[in-house]
């Protein structure tokens, strides 16, 4: 109800203001500083982890697109994913830009087969982990942490689809072991559509963002 309170005075205000109006960027700002500061309460890390996106699916996009890609380089995902993860997976690889590897674990609760499949596959070569922390399909829970430790120690970073987990389950990020977390508002933690979050770990903050803009940089025409 709040949430929707708050929809609605902002479009009152955009419509007998304006948008062009002098006060409407400082408020905007202090809207979006507010929306992080709950993202990072709801994710358990730093205000300063947290970008503001459309969806997850737009969040899996940015992390996905943001890995300096070079034929050759290898992915590893799961069967049980949403398009919304693969769906920039599969344009890596349609590209010839990045080889796919799509494994068959993480619906059977069995967390041993899993660490065991991802450790055979995450071999040289490979620059993204990819994968839910609850899966879409049954609602099985991945043993991500263990997953991350053996990415990180073959130097491959690790994307979390969160759009089951956040809001559901109780969740950490920084002690997830993940690299980059993308969720929704709309789903569990009942919030607006149009709206998600993309959390993103020290590993990743060396990333080139793929989607930049005016807040993208600390100094713009300077």
């Amino acid at each position: 109800a709040e949430s929707a309170a708050a929809m609605a005075e902002v479009a009152a205000w955009e419509r007998d203001t304006g948008r062009g109006h002098v006060y409407s960027l400082p408020d905007a700002m202090q809207r979006l500083a507010e929306a992080r500061a709950g993202v990072a309460v709801i994710a358990g890390t730093d205000v300063s982890a947290i970008a503001l996106t459309h969806s997850t699916t737009d969040g899996m996009n940015a992390a996905t697109l943001a890995v300096d890609w070079h034929p050759g380089d290898r992915v590893v995902t799961t069967r049980v994913e949403h398009p919304g993860g693969l769906g920039p997976l599969y344009a890596l690889r349609d590209r010839g830009t990045a080889d796919l590897e799509i494994l068959d674990v993480g619906d059977d609760g069995d967390d041993e087969r899993t660490i065991a499949a991802f450790d055979a596959a995450i071999t040289p070569g490979t620059r993204l982990v990819s994968l839910s922390h609850v899966a879409w399909t049954t609602g099985a829970v991945l043993p991500i942490a263990a997953i991350a430790d053996v990415a990180h120690a073959r130097g491959a970073l690790v994307l979390v689809d969160g759009a089951q987990a956040a809001g559901a389950i109780p969740t950490r990020f920084d002690d997830l072991g993940a690299d980059l977390y993308a969720m929704p508002a709309q789903k569990w933690l009942l919030g607006p559509e149009g709206m998600g979050a993309l959390v993103v770990g020290p590993r990743a903050l060396e990333l080139t963002p793929a989607l930049a803009g005016g807040l993208s940089f600390e100094l713009v025409n300077g």
